[in-house]
């Protein structure tokens, strides 16, 4: 790994426009061997990027909200292959869009590993994700919103197939952990993984210090940074008019070293300062145990307990090392773990039209780091 190269590369990103700011943490063996941060969390101002800058993680929310379940799960509080109707009835007896538009009745019911391994179908497709929306008020709780989102038809018989479920999944875990637990889905990972971990700036609804080190939302056109922060683009916008909603599918806040604190207790088998946040063997199913059939869109990939996995990178075009695993969030905020190498990555940035786990930032980060 050439960290002078890894320096250069992102300062070039921010003098190029195409990343206002960013934050990346390394380390290996427990210990770090690199970070770095580039650019304006504030262009307009001028507002250098700190270590501290508070970034919208979006779908890095589904990797901690997955450690939230496993918790429970290494408690034998929940099982893996338990059904969710179990936990909420209204998921019982399930629908299923044929291609032509008719529904069938699912082959059977949905389980809590359909709902981390993206295999349950639902809201896998524009059309369930559009219904998903029509269905959802700003001034829902996690409940509420759960509950009226059981009428919407898989997108395919649960188990037999993978897709990507970007909001319901994850939301739908969260409120499994309410029910379970009697706690709010914020407390309960408040006091079970933030809380344990010291991740002080890791929250799902910012207090008034917080917002003062948010990262301001860019997109960015012919090389230009436009601020598009609290516009519709802006999902804070909508955290602030929903606060009683809490996302666990992408509503998280955090900063770099926040979540490099998570991001490393699972490079360490579920250790963090000595303190043992998860079992090792809990740690080790997150991106071992994975669907009950993988007929996987994508080569070489496959989905864990809420993360992906890089089970054959030559295969996937990635430069990542075999067995790397990790997740990305909408607006270019990344993190892996590679299990053989002992390495742990998070890295922040929040540009609204980068594009995910697609961003071709994140490829030259991966391909720079494991080279």
């Amino acid at each position: 790994m050439n960290t002078e190269k890894i320096n250069r590369r992102m300062q070039e990103l921010t003098d190029s426009g195409e990343m206002a700011a960013g934050t990346l943490m390394i380390s290996q063996n427990h210990t770090c061997i690199f970070q770095g941060k580039w650019g304006y969390m504030n262009q307009e101002k001028m507002i250098p990027v700190q270590y501290d800058t508070i970034f919208r993680i979006m779908s890095m929310t589904k990797v901690l909200t997955a450690a939230g379940v496993m918790k429970l799960y290494e408690e034998h509080k929940i099982g893996l292959d338990d059904e969710v109707v179990k936990y909420i009835p209204e998921y019982g007896n399930m629908m299923v869009c044929q291609p032509d538009g008719t529904e069938v009745k699912a082959i059977r019911e949905l389980t809590i590993r359909d709902l981390l391994t993206h295999s349950s179908g639902i809201g896998m497709s524009m059309e369930s994700d559009r219904k998903l929306d029509e269905l959802s008020n700003v001034e829902d709780q996690i409940k509420d919103r759960v509950l009226r989102w059981s009428s919407v038809p898989l997108d395919f018989q649960p188990g037999t197939k993978t897709g990507y479920s970007p909001k319901a999944s994850f939301d739908i875990l969260a409120y499994i952990i309410e029910f379970v637990s009697g706690m709010s889905f914020e407390q309960y990972m408040k006091k079970f993984v933030f809380m344990p971990l010291e991740m002080t700036d890791t929250c799902f609804h910012l207090n008034n210090m917080q917002e003062e080190r948010l990262m301001q939302l860019y997109k960015t056109v012919d090389g230009k940074y436009i601020n598009v922060t609290g516009s519709e683009l802006d999902v804070n916008r909508f955290a602030k008019i929903g606060s009683h909603y809490t996302c666990g599918s992408g509503g998280a806040y955090s900063t770099v070293m926040d979540y490099h604190k998570f991001t490393e207790m699972l490079c360490n088998e579920g250790c963090y300062n000595g303190m043992q946040i998860l079992k090792p063997e809990t740690v080790r199913a997150m991106y071992t145990e994975m669907a009950y059939e993988h007929p996987i869109e994508i080569p070489g990939l496959e989905w864990g307990l809420g993360v992906r996995v890089r089970k054959d990178p030559d295969k996937a075009g990635s430069h990542a090392y075999r067995g790397t695993y990790g997740w990305s969030g909408a607006f270019g905020t990344h993190m892996f773990v590679s299990p053989e190498q002992r390495l742990a990555v998070t890295f922040m940035m929040n540009r609204e039209n980068i594009g995910g786990a697609d961003s071709y930032i994140i490829d030259e980060l991966e391909a720079l780091i494991c080279e």
